[in-house]
Parts: structure tokens; sequence; C-alpha cells
């Protein structure tokens, strides 16, 4: 079905809730970890708590959408966003900053006296890989969503 052929007073009817729709679809993935399918739990998420990808929520909040024409963009400006959609490797050098570490443990014993230690700036080589969490989707239901919307305007 070519929707060009309707008008615009059709695609003003269809199209704005059809995106604003996907948008919360892509919510509800970050709510349920991921659908249809669960995505593999972060590390943070299983040390700390929480939920994969949403410890404060700047990715979710992150997504927006535009309408132009016929066209819904979804986009987001959070430069992690990709990889983590997408999955892939991080393989770089990257400089970690001087900071201070808490030691409370050393060469597997506890020590007596937990202390504080300067460690100076430093070069990392990062080889990590990041499983597909794939949050920009749109799940069958909504596609359902839009078939029934467009029959009933027809």
């Amino acid at each position: 079905m070519d929707i060009n052929n309707f008008g615009s007073s059709f695609e003003q009817k269809i199209i704005p809730p059809f995106a604003e729709r996907v948008r919360r679809s892509i919510a509800m993935n970050f709510k349920q970890e991921g659908r249809p399918n669960k995505w593999k739990r972060s590390k943070r998420a299983e040390n700390e708590g929480g939920k994969t990808l949403s410890l404060k929520g700047i990715l979710q909040n992150s997504i927006s959408y535009r309408i132009t024409q016929q066209k819904i963009t979804y986009t987001t400006n959070v430069i992690y966003a990709a990889i983590h959609n997408f999955g892939g490797v991080i393989n770089k050098t990257v400089t970690v900053k001087q900071h201070e570490r808490t030691i409370k443990q050393a060469f597997g014993r506890v020590l007596d006296h937990i202390q504080t230690v300067s460690v100076s700036s430093h070069q990392r080589k990062m080889n990590t890989k990041i499983p597909k969490r794939q949050f920009m989707m749109i799940q069958p239901e909504d596609l359902q969503y839009l078939q029934k919307t467009i029959e009933k305007e027809m």
C-alpha cells in the first residue's frame, strides 16, 4: 500500500500517533530490558543492581523523533548509543586520569586498615566486547497497530 496516494489529512491522522506509539515502545524496551528477547545483563546491573542500560536514564531519555513528509526519523545524540544498539568491540587505548583508590584487601587477604592510595594518570588498552542490546526497533505489535489504524481510516 502506497501511503503517498492518501493525502495530507490521512497522513496527519496516521503518522504522528504512530510516531509517538513507537517512541513509547522504545521506552518499553528499556523498561523490560529487551523485547521480545531479554538483553544480556550488564556487569554493572549484576554487581550493583538496577537495570541494564538504565543507570541514569540518559540513553532512554535521549531518544527523539522528527516527522518529515511521510517519514519518521528516530535519533539520539548519545555517543555510545550505536555500540549498545548494534553491539561490537571497543578496541582502543584510553587515558585514565589521576585518581584515588581505596584498598580493602591485598594479595587475597582483607587488610586490617583500609588504605587510600593515589594512582597516577596512565594509559590503558581497552578490548571490550559489547553485546547487542537493540532498543531502537519496531515491535510486531507496533506494526499491527499501524495496520489497524490505516484500515480504520480508509
